[in-house]
Order: structure tokens, then sequence, then C-alpha cells
């Protein structure tokens, strides 16, 4: 299972698009991808407000219009759209049932508002440098630097009951354009540095 938590705030509400994608994954090289996935965006009372195990054609124009990439025609990925008040969400993807556990992407993109996305977190098993965990992110707006915090959570996540949590995580920043990495850190100080 793979869990995306994002939180939108400022209000009115916001159009958003989900996807989990499993089997257009293969056309990237990803040889264990998910062959069907689910997708279920809960919110902050445990209430599923949305949920897909397919996507529609007609969703193709909005992946053009955030800069996603193409889902293969008739694919088993999952992709929706919807209109989230503020508050905190979570995506939720499986294995649709009786098929076998693999490599799945969880995105959220901003479709439409004023309202901000302001937060997107990300819990997945880390086994090996074979199975790492690897979120991306796009800043699509303004000419200037982005300052950004991004963490790497292991031992903190028994405090909220998750078992078997990594002990010592490490987080490294590469820009996607060239590979270079930006920012390393295996343990956090309270002044913010990276080391």
């Amino acid at each position: 299972m793979l869990i995306a938590g994002f939180v939108i705030s400022a209000r009115p509400e916001k159009e958003v698009l989900i996807r989990a994608v499993g089997p257009t994954l293969n056309g990237f090289g990803v040889g264990d991808a998910v062959l069907n996935p689910t997708l279920e965006i809960v919110n902050n009372n445990n209430t599923v407000v949305a949920s897909n195990e397919t996507w529609s054609t007609e969703l193709a124009e909005t992946f053009a219009t955030v800069g996603a990439f193409g889902l293969d025609a008739n694919s088993q990925d999952a992709a929706l759209v919807a209109r989230l008040a503020p508050g905190v969400y979570t995506a939720v993807v499986r294995p649709a049932p009786g098929t076998a556990y693999g490599t799945a992407l969880v995105e959220v993109y901003d479709v439409s508002g004023p309202a901000r996305l302001t937060n997107l977190s990300t819990r997945a098993r880390v086994e090996s440098n074979q199975s790492l965990v690897i979120f991306g992110l796009i800043i699509a707006t303004g000419s200037g630097n982005r300052r950004l915090l991004l963490r790497a959570v292991g031992p903190t996540l028994a405090e909220f009951g998750v078992a078997n949590a990594l002990t010592d995580p490490v987080i490294a920043l590469v820009r996607q354009s060239d590979q270079v990495q930006i920012a390393t850190n295996d343990d956090w100080n309270a002044g913010g540095g990276v080391s």
C-alpha cells in the first residue's frame, strides 16, 4: 500500500487531479509495476470522498494541461479529478483485489483556483537500495528561488503507531534535468542546516 498525504489550504475549494500509475510505469523501465492499482481519497475524518480503479480518456486533456505524462490507452492505471475543500487528505493506492503488489506512482496536481496545495507527504516501505522511496516535485511558477522544507521521517512514525519504521533515513534532493544532487541530510538539526 502506498499512502500520500496532502494539505489544501486557503479557500475556496480546489480542483485536483490525482493519479495512481502502475502499468504505464513499465514503459519507463519499471519492471515490477503494480498491474491494476486502485485509488481512494480519504479526508481527515477517515471518510472516502473519491475513488477510482481506472481512468477515463476524457482526462487526457487535463493530463496535458497540468504537464502530466500520458497514460497508456486502456491501461489499468487509476486517475480522478476531485473538488476538495481546504483540509487534510490522504491518497491510498493498493493493488486491486486478487492482483499482485508492485511499484506504483501516486501524483497530485493542482488543476484550478487560488487555493494552495501546501503540503504533500508519502508513506511507503523502504527495504534496500533497490526499493527506495522516490518523491518528485515541480516548482512551476515564479522566476526566483523557492524555500522548501523536505523531511525523511522514520523513528518518529512509531509515535503514530507505524510498526517497523525506518530507524535512520537519509534524504537527498536531486535536480531531475541533470541529476545533480542539490542537498543531502542524514540527521536533522535545530538550525535547519543540511550536510
